[in-house]
């Protein structure tokens, strides 16, 4: 399944997300704030399909996906060595690629891609184009997409990607 990630310019509405049929739009909408934000992912008939929440400072972060009223994924960020880095935590799945021009791929732990995410110019426009291989993880996957977007947008430092 392929979606295309756009960030949006109003307040409440951070993400719009569009299958590449455009048969379905995801949206994120949410407060960031300083050591506490907390997002909203609504799937295509507007339900809550993950809420994303961020506990710590800029140099130090735990993101947790909430799916089911569970987490399924945590995303974890230090900044606090030579170079920053992300790990995912709970899942058996790994970060391959670079996160500083958003091309990235998550893969299970027998190299399985699970999750691709890149540039896309086109008829879309200047989005992210992201590709979710099971149906069943596509809100974690596009909820970890949102999560690296926001941090790379946000101008933050040059960050690697680690493994579990």
């Amino acid at each position: 399944m392929e979606f295309y990630i756009k960030p949006c310019g109003m307040p409440e509405e951070l993400f719009l997300i569009e299958s590449a049929d455009s048969s379905d739009t995801w949206r994120v909408s949410g407060d960031k704030g300083t050591f506490f934000s907390k997002l909203i992912l609504l799937g295509p008939v507007k339900e809550c399909s993950a809420k994303i929440v961020r506990i710590g400072t800029p140099e130090l972060s735990r993101y947790s996906v909430l799916i089911e009223g569970r987490e399924r994924v945590a995303v974890l960020f230090s900044g606090m060595g030579r170079k920053p880095v992300f790990r995912l935590s709970g899942v058996p799945w790994k970060f391959r690629g670079d996160l500083n021009t958003r091309t990235f791929d998550i893969v299970d732990v027998d190299g399985t891609v699970l999750m691709t995410h890149g540039g896309c110019w086109g008829r879309k426009g200047n989005c992210f184009a992201v590709t979710v291989t099971r149906e069943k993880d596509i809100a974690a996957c596009l909820s970890i997409a949102v999560i690296i977007d926001l941090f790379v947008m946000s101008g933050a430092a040059a960050v690697g990607l680690v493994s579990n």
